[in-house]
């Protein structure tokens, strides 16, 4: 029996807002997001971020990378989206989001969107 279409969750429309940021848990919510858009050009995500706590007070970014890790909203909203695709089984490619994945890859990982292979 076919799933119902439904538009994508809330979940995911919250990472896909966290992402663009560029620092701490933002980096690894894009991870994430590009994992989910196409692994094997744009990379995997560390399960690890799920139950590394980000620090109380971040570090400024010129101390080096920003502590990995996520808050508990982050983590939900990852493990939702991972759900999400497990049951529905569909690309975000033709979704209503696309052109949020298509932003968010030509941000971080720019070569793949100048030649298409994302």
């Amino acid at each position: 029996m076919p799933l119902p279409d439904v538009a994508e969750p809330a979940p995911i429309r919250r990472l896909l807002a966290v992402a663009p940021a560029g620092i701490g848990q933002s980096r690894t919510a894009a991870g994430f997001l590009l994992a989910r858009w196409n692994a094997t050009s744009c990379g995997g995500f560390d399960l690890a971020d799920l139950w590394a706590k980000p620090p109380k007070v971040p570090r400024p970014p010129w101390r080096g990378m920003a502590a990995k890790g996520v808050d508990d909203a982050v983590a939900r909203d990852r493990v939702a989206t991972a759900a999400f695709v497990a049951v529905h089984r569909r690309s975000s490619r033709a979704r209503e989001i696309g052109p949020q994945f298509e932003q968010l890859v030509g941000r971080r990982r720019p070569a793949l969107a100048e030649t298409g292979d994302a």
